[in-house]
């Protein structure tokens, strides 16, 4: 049921998309997603808002263009060197990841290969995760507006698993939407969801679900406490 509705939706986008885009409108992908959520409810008032808001992220991605530039990095002279850009250890998360943004994303090979050097940069400037020593890394990294900035730090994420990190908390803003957006992110392209019922894959389950499944402390609905507060829904495994 729910690839019928992701069909109708995504083809009311791709009409209302193309409407606005015609007309002279300004943000046509926005005022498309707002407009197809409205009339996809009309029809299916039972559709989750977690597969409401994961449909949108999908629209969204398709139509907004992502431009990914070459990587420009400045290390402490201190840094020590034990990374290599082609590391024994990328044999799940980060494969997974690459074959999900060519075959189920479509993204061209010259901006896959940029995020894979960019991502390789950033690596170099961490720890070893399996090192007997202690390690205290921290940087920065700066991108444009649609420059491809969560593909990059989900690309970090994927390798950081794939080579020993065995926690990864991301910090993802202070508004619930933006939050919830990045959590749909990772759940679809690090984490890869297999629905409990149906078994339905989605993101890049699509692509592997043999290797180590990730365990989420986050779920993209938060729950309200009796005084207004925020608190983190239970954890999940997927």
């Amino acid at each position: 049921m729910y690839q019928v509705i992701r069909k109708e939706y995504l083809a009311i986008v791709d009409n209302l998309y193309t409407a606005f885009k015609n007309s002279g409108f300004g943000n046509p992908i926005g005022l498309a997603i707002e407009n197809a959520q409205k009339q996809i409810m009309q029809h299916h008032d039972d559709l989750d808002m977690k597969h409401l808001e994961s449909l949108s992220l999908e629209a969204y991605a398709k139509y907004s263009s992502i431009n990914v530039r070459k990587t420009t990095s400045i290390r402490s002279e201190d840094n020590i060197a034990w990374f290599q850009d082609t590391h024994p250890t990328y044999s799940y998360f980060w494969s997974r990841y690459e074959k999900y943004l060519k075959e189920i994303k479509h993204w061209q090979h010259n901006t896959i290969a940029t995020i894979d050097d960019s991502t390789n940069e950033i690596l170099k400037s961490i720890g070893n995760p399996k090192s007997i020593h202690k390690f205290d890394k921290r940087g920065l990294v700066l991108g444009y507006v649609q420059s491809g900035k969560t593909a990059n730090f989900t690309g970090v994420v994927n390798k950081a698993f794939d080579i020993g990190y065995k926690l990864i908390i991301v910090l993802a803003g202070m508004h619930k939407d933006l939050r919830s957006q990045t959590q749909l992110r990772l759940e679809r392209e690090v984490v890869g969801t297999v629905d409990s019922i149906t078994d339905e894959k989605q993101g890049v389950a699509l692509i592997k679900t043999s290797g180590t499944q990730i365990e989420t402390w986050t779920t993209v609905q938060i729950e309200e406490k009796p005084n207004g507060g925020k608190i983190p829904c239970q954890p999940t495994t997927n």
